[in-house]
């Protein structure tokens, strides 16, 4: 694959990225259907307790493809085309958010072949013996990565505490809290700068979201130029970032290095060559198509205690890759793209008994029905033992 081949399908991911992450970010804006729907998201956001489903679809579309794009796409939608994800979660929690109990199983069809999987948590850390573990079920992963006697078994994953690089979940949990409140403060500090009016429509207890190829491109410069000029917002993705590292159990060592990188991002991202350059890209962009006709549409259903119930959304991304190429690249014979590809995602959760009695109850383990996973890690690393001997024999003939 041509590296302006790759960055093509890497661009239809960073679109779809950007895709679901802006308009949730959109709705703090300063209509009162948007400030309705933005306390909403964040009262659900908070909730203790719910049971929820839903599901996910891609469809992938490529048109006037040359005979290598046709390849290339081929192989692409054999495993992505038509990929399918169905969930059913339970969470089950304190309100001091230190007491917490969840259950997801998903079901996915990828590339025609289905993958099944459960997954229970278990986090209390109230008292002095932390109690921080994850129960995994899932025959198709294991038959791929373990022995064929663990397939229809339970894998065990106990995490230890606090020393030794390992994660503190006291430390953790409490910082959650902290990395809800970075969230809403960076969406807040955003949208108080943009022009989103008339993004968010109400129809009853229905609250739309929609964004067409227009407003996305401008969303998009309007954040990277606020973020550029405003030092305070920096500061808190700073935070954020650092928090969150913390919470996972990073280094010392790895969250000062990804502190100096951020200076640097940061350092770059202000200057006005810089800015320059990716306005003149922006600029580009006005004339060749990122989101379809459908563009970005997001239906939010609110109840009468302020609760997102329902959440159905579509996102059309159409990249043209000739005008891409003209735009951004340097034609050739050889490299001259042709194609037009469309990605259409659509996605549906529903929410219910929300801060109300869930019962998550963890599956019966014992010695015969589980395994843990550092099995799975010492036999990899056993296999590896096995097999480098082998390698020396074969290079020596």
């Amino acid at each position: 694959m041509t590296r302006l081949k790759s960055r093509v399908y890497s661009f239809i991911v960073s679109i779809s990225m950007l895709a679901f992450i802006l308009p949730t970010s959109a709705v703090s804006a300063q209509t009162l259907q948007a400030k309705t729907l933005s306390d909403a998201l964040v009262k659900t956001s908070m909730a203790t307790s719910s049971e929820s489903n839903g599901k996910l679809s891609l469809k992938l579309n490529g048109e006037g493809l040359s005979k290598s794009e046709q390849q290339q796409f081929t192989q692409v939608s054999k495993l992505l085309n038509n990929l399918q994800v169905v969930f059913n979660a339970k969470t089950d929690g304190s309100k001091d958010g230190k007491v917490s109990k969840q259950y997801i199983k998903t079901i996915a069809n990828v590339g025609g072949t289905p993958y099944n999987a459960e997954v229970w948590s278990d986090m209390n850390v109230k008292g002095k013996n932390v109690v921080a573990k994850e129960i995994v079920k899932s025959p198709q992963l294991f038959k791929m990565i373990s022995q064929s006697k663990n397939i229809n078994k339970y894998m065990i994953m106990d995490f230890p505490q606090g020393e030794n690089g390992s994660i503190d979940f006291k430390k953790m949990m409490s910082g959650n809290k902290e990395l809800q409140k970075l969230i809403l403060t960076i969406t807040q500090k955003y949208s108080s700068q943009l022009n989103l009016k008339g993004v968010v429509t109400k129809d009853g207890n229905v609250y739309k979201v929609k964004i067409d190829d227009a407003k996305f491109k401008e969303i998009i410069r309007k954040v990277v130029n606020i973020t550029a000029e405003n030092k305070e917002i920096q500061s808190l993705i700073k935070n954020y970032v650092v928090t969150s590292m913390k919470n996972s159990g990073a280094s010392t060592k790895d969250i000062n290095n990804t502190k100096i990188q951020m200076e640097q991002m940061f350092t770059k991202l202000q200057s006005q060559k810089f800015l320059d350059a990716f306005n003149k890209n922006m600029d580009k962009l006005d004339n060749i198509k990122i989101l379809g006709n459908k563009g970005i549409e997001i239906a939010y259903t609110i109840d009468k205690n302020g609760y997102v119930t329902s959440t159905k959304g579509n996102i059309e991304i159409v990249i043209d890759a000739a005008k891409l190429e003209k735009a951004f690249g340097k034609t050739t014979s050889q490299s001259a793209l042709k194609g037009i590809y469309t990605a259409d995602i659509k996605f549906e959760v529903n929410n219910k008994n929300i801060n109300k009695k869930v019962n998550v109850k963890l599956p019966k383990i014992t010695t015969k029905n589980s395994f843990n996973y550092t099995e799975l890690i010492n036999g990899t690393q056993q296999t590896q033992k096995v097999e480098a001997p082998n390698e020396v024999i074969k290079s020596s003939k």
